[in-house]
């Protein structure tokens, strides 16, 4: 049977429901809360007030339902947008960014850096050894001096073509090691211990990039 109809009955003031009526639901009540001329107008007429139908009631539902999707799609496109724009202006930044080795310097540019660092010394080491030893060194050439001068230009040329020949892998290991070791044993050791030209101090400038460059392109 259907069921009577309700007057001078304020669902906000009666908390029990009337005989034969089904109890308010909570979700109902804050439809009407939220619906603020459903709501002034059952508490300025209660005499008027009647129990909604199902299918006003559905379409109530479907039209806050209709509204919340329409919210949640906005929202998403806003969100989309959002993260699209950051994406972009950090893409930029992400360009500046330098990675650390391998993409700064080649390693071929790091072993064209050892072939002119050493070519330098070891073609004066070959062709003019007494010029290249007194112009870095306060000495005085001679015969013994002359001799182990030449060889040791020889064997640097020698290496260098080597590494031409090589592996790019294997050449730039090479390189390396060769180069560390040569900073030690050779710059850094006749600056402490040996009695140095001016001219000498052209390693504090070669050696650095040297290293260097094969530092940027491990």
């Amino acid at each position: 049977p259907a069921a009577p109809k309700l007057r001078n009955y304020n669902p906000f003031i009666h908390h029990k429901p009337l005989a034969g009526q089904r109890p308010l639901s909570c979700g109902f009540l804050l439809l009407l809360v939220r619906n603020s001329q459903l709501f002034m107008h059952c508490h300025a007429h209660p005499h008027r007030y009647q129990p909604i139908s199902a299918r006003a009631l559905f379409t109530f539902l479907s039209i806050e339902t209709m509204q919340v999707s329409i919210m949640k799609l906005i929202s998403t496109i806003l969100l989309a947008s959002t993260a699209a724009a950051l994406k972009q202006r950090a893409a930029p930044m992400k360009a500046l960014q330098v990675p650390r080795g391998g993409g700064m310097v080649e390693k071929s540019q790091a072993l064209t850096v050892t072939k002119v660092v050493f070519g330098l010394y070891a073609a004066q080491m070959l062709l003019v050894p007494d010029f290249m030893m007194t112009q870095n060194f306060k000495m005085k050439m001679d015969k013994y001096h002359t001799f182990i001068t030449r060889i040791s230009g020889l064997g640097w040329l020698g290496m260098l073509k080597c590494l031409g020949a090589m592996e790019e892998d294997d050449a730039f290991n090479t390189s390396f090691i060769v180069s560390i070791i040569c900073t030690i044993i050779a710059p850094v050791n006749a600056e402490m211990n040996l009695e140095c030209n001016t001219a000498h101090g052209a390693v504090y400038v070669l050696f650095p990039i040297l290293l260097g460059a094969h530092a940027l392109a491990m």
